[in-house]
């Protein structure tokens, strides 16, 4: 049933799951091509809203959407796996009732179930798992490189505020090679400047580490995406 689709056909379904997902609850509403069957409040779990359904509709073909958000891929990717379809769709996506201006998750499920029935939505990509680790680890390092790059302004500006020159020769433009790090260490300052330095070249070295770690990674990573698919689409 969750094999690759070229549409999604509602009448290929019996029940219709319309899911709003915060980080604590997961608000379902059911309904199937007659009428409303339940709609209720679940703890964020996909073990608990699998098992609700697979005892509810043992023997119903299911389909299951919910709205791109922070709360990410990790609830389509186990409902897939537990072998339903699962949509996740742009939130601008969703059609919305003239006069509705109540917001609430029971009414957002209510909306998403009933536009899935209609077949009114359509899902957006979802990048496969291999990808979005690729995706973090990227992330991750723009962060490390950011963090260098603040920490080596905060250090010239330590130097800078106190008129210690920084070491190296004057117009060349600055290196931070080891030599210059080891340099940074022995400069005669001391009391607070010194210790002040000290954290900022240690803060300097981890995230350099950080960031060749993680560059490493992503190479790995990026093997292990190459092997794989990069992503699913089922409608």
């Amino acid at each position: 049933m969750a094999g690759q689709q070229t549409g999604f056909v509602p009448r290929d379904y019996d029940v219709f799951a319309g899911l709003d997902v915060d980080k604590t609850n997961i608000s379902v509403t059911f309904v199937d091509h007659e009428m409303a069957i339940k709609s209720m409040s679940l703890p964020n779990d996909a073990e608990n809203l699998l098992g609700y359904v697979a005892k509810k509709f043992p023997d119903k073909r299911v389909a299951f959407a919910y709205e791109a958000g922070p709360t990410g891929y990790g609830l389509h990717d186990r409902i897939t796996a537990a072998g339903y379809p699962c949509m996740v769709v742009a939130p601008c996506m969703v059609p919305t009732a003239r006069g509705h201006h109540v917001k609430t998750n029971r009414l957002d499920s209510q909306k998403i179930s009933e536009s899935l029935r209609g077949g009114q939505l359509k899902s957006i990509h979802v990048p496969s798992p291999s990808y979005r680790d690729l995706r973090h680890l990227i992330q991750l390092r723009d962060t490390c490189v950011r963090q260098a790059t603040s920490t080596k302004l905060r250090i010239k500006g330590l130097l800078l505020f106190e008129g210690i020159p920084f070491p190296q020769p004057a117009g060349a433009p600055v290196q931070w090679s080891k030599s210059i790090v080891a340099s940074l260490k022995t400069l005669a300052c001391g009391g607070g400047v010194r210790f002040k330095l000290d954290q900022l070249i240690a803060a300097l070295e981890f995230s350099k580490k950080q960031v060749l770690a993680t560059t490493k990674e992503i190479r790995r990573a990026s093997v292990r995406w190459t092997k794989k698919s990069t992503g699913t689409s089922y409608f």
